[in-house]
This record gives C-alpha cells, sequence and structure tokens, in this order.
C-alpha cells in the first residue's frame, strides 16, 4: 500500500508522451491535426499500450517526446499502474478539439482525444492523447495523460474492501452490497458511535470515507455514474457523482449521514430516492 501511495505521489501531474507512425499512407496528405490522421496515430499509439508493449510505445516516440518523457519513469509507471488494470473492456470519445501547442511551439497545431476508459471490473478513468508536429518535421502523438489518481485510489479501494472480505464481507460493488455497509457501520457504529477506541476519531472518519466512495464506484460501475473529479493536493474537495441526467449525488455525504445514525435499509432507500431522482423524466 505504501509502495502504490508513492507511486500515486510520483505520477501525479506527469506528462505520459508518445508518437506512432501512422499507418494509413493517404494520412501524409492530410496534415498532422487533421481528424482522420489525428486518430490514426491515436489508434496505433494505443493498440501498443493495450497490448502491453510499453517499451515500443515509448521507442515509438518523437524527439520531442523523449526530451520531455523518462524513458525508466514511463516503464515504472506502465508497469505499475497500466499493467495491472490490463487492457481496457471500452474506451468511449469524450471530446476531440484542436488548438495552438503551447510555447516554445507557437507555431504548430495540436489535436486532442479526451476517453473514458472503462476497465474489465467497472471501474473507469480518464484518458487524454495530443497528437502535432512536435518538432514540425515529426507528426506523432506528444502527449499521453492518464488519470493515475484515479485508477490509484480504485486499487487502495479495492484493498480495503478485500479486508472487509477477509473479516467476513461480501462486498462486491453491487447494488445489493450495500445491505453489507448498514451491517458493517451497525456492528462497528450502532448509534453513531464506534465501539472500538482503535477506530476513534480520524481512522472512523477514513473508514466512513472509503465506504463512502464504495458507494459511489456501485453508481459508476451500475448506474451510468462518474466521478467529477479526482481529488489532489491543490483540490481535495471530494468528488461527487455526476449521473447521465445531470443530477449530483455526493456519496461520501450520503454515507457519513447514515453512519450518525444507522439503521438496516435506510441506506439502500436513500441511494433508491437518489437514482429516482436522477432518472430522465418523461
Amino acid at each position: 500500500m505504501n509502495r502504490l501511495l508513492a507511486i500515486l505521489l510520483l505520477s501525479a501531474g506527469s506528462s505520459l508522451t508518445a508518437a506512432a507512425e501512422s499507418p494509413a499512407s493517404h494520412s501524409l496528405e492530410l496534415a498532422c491535426t487533421d481528424l482522420q490522421r489525428a486518430q490514426d496515430h491515436a489508434r496505433a499509439f494505443l493498440a501498443l499500450v493495450d497490448s502491453g508493449l510499453y517499451e515500443a510505445a515509448w521507442e515509438s516516440g518523437t524527439s520531442h517526446y523523449r526530451s520531455q518523457q523518462k524513458k525508466d519513469e514511463w516503464l515504472k509507471m506502465a508497469k505499475d499502474m497500466l499493467q495491472p488494470a490490463g487492457k481496457p473492456a471500452r474506451r468511449d470519445l469524450q471530446a476531440f478539439r484542436q488548438a495552438q501547442a503551447a510555447a516554445p511551439h507557437e507555431a504548430s497545431r495540436v489535436a486532442t482525444f479526451d476517453y473514458f476508459i472503462t476497465q474489465a471490473d467497472g471501474s473507469r478513468h480518464a484518458e487524454r492523447l495530443t497528437v502535432g508536429a512536435l518538432p514540425a518535421e515529426e507528426c506523432g502523438v506528444v502527449r499521453y495523460q492518464v488519470d493515475i489518481r484515479r485508477m490509484a485510489l480504485t486499487r487502495i479501494l479495492d484493498g480495503f474492501i478485500g479486508n472487509l472480505n477477509k473479516a467476513g464481507g461480501r462486498l462486491d460493488y453491487s447494488t445489493d452490497s450495500l445491505v453489507e455497509i448498514e451491517r458493517v457501520l451497525m456492528e462497528h457504529a450502532p448509534g453513531g458511535e464506534p465501539r472500538a477506541k482503535q477506530t476513534k476519531g480520524a481512522d472512523y472518519r477514513a473508514f466512513v470515507h472509503f465506504l463512502g466512495q464504495y458507494v459511489g464506484e456501485v453508481l459508476v460501475r451500475h448506474h451510468g455514474g462518474q466521478w467529477s473529479h479526482t481529488p489532489s493536493p491543490i483540490n481535495k474537495v471530494p468528488p461527487l457523482i455526476l449521473m447521465p441526467g445531470g443530477r449530483r449525488i455526493d456519496p461520501h455525504q450520503m454515507v457519513a449521514d447514515y453512519a450518525r445514525q444507522p439503521a438496516i435499509g435506510t441506506l439502500r432507500q436513500a441511494l433508491e430516492r437518489e437514482l429516482a431522482a436522477a432518472a430522465p423524466q418523461p
């Protein structure tokens, strides 16, 4: 766990970049940031990453990429975070945009793809890939960014849930498993206060926070929600769940409210009310 947190802190905010040559010959006639040509580069690079060919992805980078991204750091991050997650079950394009490149390449343009990645277990994270001619004679993927923090938080949550399940829990990220959260909180703090002294204070608040993250993941994996943002040192505000219809649900507050006065059935009822309010109106 400590190693994972170290990876999270070291990787946060880093730009992970790579380049790939377009497999389509007709793309050579198009501008580097044209949708079709940029998409060819994006698909070629992502195919390397999804296949676990991380060194090949780095070696395919432009000279600009190799000057910005150290090979050993890229390989460490890829093998520690991307490899365990495995090939994504789905990659959904959320946005494509073209813009002027940042200094010192003001004369160049870049094309950026924003994706949402769905893993085999249903967890999701954001991914951004940028194509450009940086330097001008080399067209390729010039930036690749993954929400490493979200991936790490999900991994830490999995470890927390695994420990609860070893102690007899039956938490499997299903909606029905919310009864387990009710049972656990009533067992540890039947009147809203934890029984064991060692779980009081900050430890108990962290315990409740993890359960709130679990409820958020239930909404993401089974009800089409997505996290509003990923907490960071400069934005420590707990994220909300954005539902498809636009409603915002605060899973951390939902569990915190329940923990103050736990009763079997009330947490699931609160979630059902939120889902009913989030459902599209006829």
